[in-house]
Formats: structure tokens, C-alpha cells, sequence
């Protein structure tokens, strides 16, 4: 036998050793990660079950039609009816604090935008328009009277807009709380990060992170205190409803803010009441911006809240008016329904 050949006969042996080996570790490592993803499963079903029991339901459904239903909570009573309309991933109970001071002077509702708090999961995309929409049927079909003062924070903003615009004879002021400008190159507008078409690719994505308690567990050990006004229960509740696998697909389901902006582009509200609340914190060329909303209507006013926020969810956050200044908000919607009355 020449010496390649028994190189060869000896090079065998360890090479079936190495795929035993190769083998052997690879399904440990599957094993490894089913057994994650089996955790993950378990560990999110528990956290949700842990919610429901724990989180009291906080309003009423109303069917929105197509089997839907949508979350609506009012209270008070008087015209004008105040709806409160909230930012990204928000719940509606986040107005828990200004609803009831506005009841106390008038009709106040907020509410949960589709696959938020305690509704269903809507359509994909969901733009201001179709927000909007939504909104309208829930108000009908929930019995709520005209006319209504629309007050939205951050994106809510861009829905409250296509609203007035959508049905006109139904708003009668707006109140718009640190709000995003559709003026191109404006600090309010982030830039075009990623490509359209890609989206429904990250919503499955996003969606089985969800499931298989990714978020949450990245969350876990990050627990802000709650602002003024707020119990421990309540900031629990918007804390962890946020944390939902439908408030995450809804989330990314309301197209970029660039998209929505397109929605509400060169509308004028004409001679309505309308406030602009700018916080204190926020830069020269923001307030500029929100200074020029003020100008859609003949009756715009723009006010820079007196109260600085907090930095609540990272450092210098100026994203969180109504939990931080939530007199100045009640303030400014008193005098928009006392404005209407007279």
C-alpha cells in the first residue's frame, strides 16, 4: 500500500468524526432555539394573560362594521364634544388625566385607534384619511353629538386635520398639541428612512418579535416613573398595553408621517378656532414651524406652554405635553369651548 493511499484510509475515520461532531451541534443549537422560541411563546401568552386580568377595561366597544369593533371612552356633558386623539403607539386611557378635567366643563371622549388599547386590529396601511374615517363612524355609531373640538398630540395631529377636512360642518375648533408640519424641510418631519414596499415584509417581522415576547423582554427592566397625576395602575396599563403585539402591528401600520402629511397638504380650517401648543423645550426652527400651523386659520392662535417637560422616556424628550402639562392643554381647550359657545 503506497503512504497516499493510507493518509487517505486514516483521513476517514476523522472526517466521519467531525460530521458526527458538526451534527451533534447543530441540534443542539436548533434544539436551543426551539426551545427559546417555545419560551418566548409562553412567556408573551403569560404576560398577556397577565394583562387582561390586571388591567381593568377602561370604556365601551362600538362596532365600526366589517365584525370591528372600537374602544370609546366619554364621560361629562355640554356642547361642544372634545375628542382627544393621540400620538404613536399612545393607548387612549394616556388622556386619563385631561379627560376628566374637561368633563367638568363639557362633553370629552377619547378613544382607541384601531388595534390600540381595547380594539380590533384595523387595516394595513392605516393613513390620517382612513383614520379619520374610522373615527367618524365610531362617533356616529356611538351616539356621540356634533359639534366637536378635535384635540390631537404628535401624529394625531395629522388625523385631527384630515378630519376637519373630511366632514368640515362637524369640527368646530382644533386644538393642535406639539404638531407635525407637513411643510417640506421642516424640523417636525423626519426624512424618508426606508422604502415603502419593504413595510409588510418588517409587519411580519414585527409582528412575530411581538409574539414571541421579544419587546417585551427588552423593556422589562425599563419602567419610567409615572408623570404627575398618574397612579402606578394607571402608567401600568398604558405601559403595557403599548407592549401588545396589535398596538406594535398598528403602529407600523400607520404609514410615515411623510405619507399622511400628503393627506392634509395646503387644507385651510378657514375661520375655526385653532390653538397651537408648542412646548418650551423645543428648538427655534420647530417653534417656527408650529408657529406657522396657527396661520391655517383666521382665529389660530399659537401658545408655548409655560412648563418645560420633563425627560421622561430618554434624555431632553419634549414628546410627552399632555402628561407634563395637562392644566395647559385642559387651559387652552376651555377657552376654545367657551370661544364656540359664545
Amino acid at each position: 500500500m503506497r503512504p497516499a493511499d493510507e493518509v487517505r484510509i486514516g483521513t476517514v475515520p476523522r472526517f466521519r468524526r467531525f460530521l458526527q461532531v458538526a451534527r451533534l451541534a447543530a441540534a443542539i443549537v436548533l434544539a436551543a432555539i426551539v426551545l427559546a422560541l417555545i419560551a418566548g411563546l409562553c412567556y408573551e401568552e403569560i404576560a398577556e394573560h397577565r394583562d387582561r386580568a390586571s388591567i381593568p377595561r377602561a370604556g365601551r366597544s362600538v362596532s365600526v362594521g366589517n365584525g370591528r369593533t372600537m374602544n370609546i371612552y366619554c364621560s361629562g356633558s355640554g356642547s361642544p364634544t372634545v375628542i382627544l386623539e393621540s400620538g404613536h403607539s399612545v393607548p387612549g386611557i394616556g388622556w386619563s388625566v385631561i379627560q376628566p378635567r374637561i368633563a367638568a366643563f363639557t362633553r370629552a371622549c377619547w378613544y382607541d385607534r384601531a388595534g390600540y388599547g381595547w380594539s380590533d386590529p384595523g387595516s394595513f396601511p392605516q393613513r390620517s384619511d382612513e383614520i379619520a374615517e374610522e373615527l367618524h363612524t365610531l362617533l356616529a355609531n356611538a351616539g356621540e353629538h356634533k359639534p366637536y373640538v378635535l384635540a390631537g398630540h404628535l401624529f394625531g395631529t395629522f388625523n385631527v386635520r384630515a378630519y376637519q377636512h373630511l366632514y368640515p360642518h362637524e369640527v368646530a375648533g382644533l386644538v393642535l398639541i406639539d404638531p407635525v408640519s407637513e411643510a417640506p424641510g421642516n424640523p417636525t418631519m423626519p426624512p424618508k428612512q426606508h422604502v415603502e414596499a419593504t413595510r409588510p415584509g418588517m409587519l411580519i417581522l414585527a409582528r412575530t418579535l411581538a409574539q414571541f415576547g421579544v419587546f417585551r423582554q427588552l423593556t422589562k427592566n425599563f419602567h419610567p416613573a409615572p408623570p404627575d397625576g398618574f397612579s402606578q395602575e394607571t402608567w401600568h396599563a398604558i405601559w403595557e398595553l403599548t407592549l401588545q403585539p396589535k398596538t406594535i402591528v398598528a403602529r407600523m401600520s400607520e404609514t410615515p408621517l411623510w405619507a399622511s402629511a400628503l393627506q392634509v397638504k395646503g387644507d385651510r380650517p378657514g375661520d375655526i378656532p385653532l390653538f397651537v401648543l408648542s412646548p418650551a423645550a423645543a428648538s427655534p426652527a420647530k417653534l417656527q414651524a408650529q408657529a406657522e400651523l396657527a396661520l391655517l386659520s383666521t382665529h389660530g392662535v399659537h401658545r408655548i406652554l409655560a412648563s418645560v417637560p420633563a425627560p421622561m422616556f430618554y434624555e431632553n424628550s419634549e414628546d410627552m405635553v399632555p402628561y407634563e402639562s395637562p392644566q395647559e392643554v385642559t387651559d387652552a381647550i376651555h377657552q376654545i369651548v367657551l370661544q364656540i359657545r359664545q
